[in-house]
């Protein structure tokens, strides 16, 4: 069963060429699932059939603390993804893996009912 996260209007996700440290912008997050991402693209910045580097914000995780009680700040995560479609002004992108360690790192407040 897939889960779809709904994050809208919450935080912008950047997006990278994926083999440049080129970066295409920041975008809006439409939804999320494991299978993949749609964004806003309504410049059309997203090149479609190229793999990009999608970075997860830091600031979407939830904080946890550590055995001392200090607070740990996650990395921003990094996943890949295909530009597999662009059309009237969203984008959707396939993960390029199986890995969904960044989407299972979100907190449950983000998920969807």
């Amino acid at each position: 069963m897939e889960h779809r996260l709904d994050i809208r209007n919450r935080v912008n996700f950047t997006v990278r060429l994926r083999d440049a440290s080129q970066s295409l912008g920041d975008f809006k997050v439409l939804n999320i699932s494991e299978g993949g991402i749609g964004l806003e693209d309504s410049e059309g910045r997203l090149p479609e059939g190229d793999f990009v580097k999608v970075i997860f914000p830091h600031s979407v995780y939830s904080y946890q603390k550590d055995a001392d009680g200090k607070t740990l700040m996650p990395e921003d995560c990094i996943m890949y993804g295909l530009v597999v479609h662009t059309t009237d002004g969203r984008a959707g992108l396939m993960w390029d893996s199986s890995e969904d360690d960044c989407i299972k790192l979100l907190p449950d407040d983000l998920i969807a009912a």
